[in-house]
């Protein structure tokens, strides 16, 4: 005599395997017909779209502790309505890496944001660019904050170096203007997503915690990228008379990195800097190789 499991029962065992098994529940959705007989009586398209939501919702709670470091991602997605597909097609991937336990933070926003920058590539969605560039965003605030100082080689005498450390990154999107809208829980993707070319600087002083950023513009970023630790005031002269703005003299460098070495973002390194370096800035004398704190 067959023992025959009761219609809860099936359903019970149905909607669990769908829960840990995304392949199955793919299959289920791309041909309902083609599963066990007693499926297709109990379970309708739209009772698989609902299942596939719930499995989704389920991965997305999972990641609570990611929301704590990508807080303007978490609340960008549903926005833009974004946030489910992306869970759904993540769900096979995390559950596979998840089967032997628990997943560290760290190694959850790595798996997750990997998954969303390749879905994100993919995707048609008109704001799927802007997306991204808030995601490399916050992973810059999350990485300079959580990570120790980035190993430097040692510095040519005389060459300017941050005191700290400093990032650049170029976006497409008005982050900006997101990123307060988002903060503020007034964000409105038509009013608040707008393109617009734009740089970022990261930084975090080599004695603090505080990842800062602020927008810089296109001749500031050149400069900041030439802060190497080998290049010296002359040197950074001789790169832009290379390429052709001459009309950036010794003196308006030595103006500019003199004010960024009185707010202790650059220093001069080795002593030879110091008699060289030491200069009247707007009427007040520095000495740059030693910045105050």
């Amino acid at each position: 005599m067959l023992n025959m499991t009761s219609a809860p029962d099936r359903v019970q065992a149905f909607v669990a395997r769908c829960l840990v098994d995304p392949s199955f529940l793919s299959t289920a959705l791309d041909d309902p017909a083609g599963l066990d007989h007693a499926t297709p009586r109990l379970f309708d398209e739209s009772d698989l779209g609902r299942i596939a939501l719930f499995q989704a919702f389920i991965v997305k709670v999972k990641h609570n502790g990611v929301r704590n470091i990508l807080p303007l991602v978490f609340r960008m997605l549903p926005a833009v309505g974004q946030e489910l597909a992306f869970y759904r097609s993540y769900a096979a991937s995390y559950l596979a890496i998840r089967a032997d336990g628990p997943l560290p933070v760290a190694r959850q926003v790595q798996v997750m944001t990997e998954h969303l920058r390749r879905y994100l590539e993919q995707c048609t969605n008109p704001a799927s660019a802007a997306v991204a560039d808030l995601l490399t965003h916050e992973l810059t605030i999350w990485r300079m904050h959580s990570g120790g100082p980035v190993p430097q080689p040692e510095p040519a005498d005389g060459a300017i170096v941050w005191r700290g450390r400093m990032e650049l990154k170029f976006y497409d999107t008005d982050l900006s203007r997101a990123c307060a809208a988002l903060m503020a829980k007034t964000f409105d993707p038509g009013q608040d997503l707008a393109e617009r070319e734009q740089t970022l600087a990261y930084w975090r002083p080599e004695h603090g915690e505080t990842v800062e950023f602020f927008e810089i513009d296109e001749l500031t970023a050149m400069l900041f990228s030439m802060v190497d630790g080998r290049s010296t005031l002359e040197g950074i002269a001789e790169q832009l008379a290379g390429r052709g703005l001459d009309q950036i003299g010794l003196g308006d460098l030595k103006q500019f990195f003199g004010e960024l070495a009185e707010r202790d973002f650059i220093g001069f390194h080795a002593a030879a800097a110091k008699s060289a370096l030491c200069e009247f800035v707007n009427g007040k004398r520095i000495d740059a190789s030693h910045p105050r704190r």
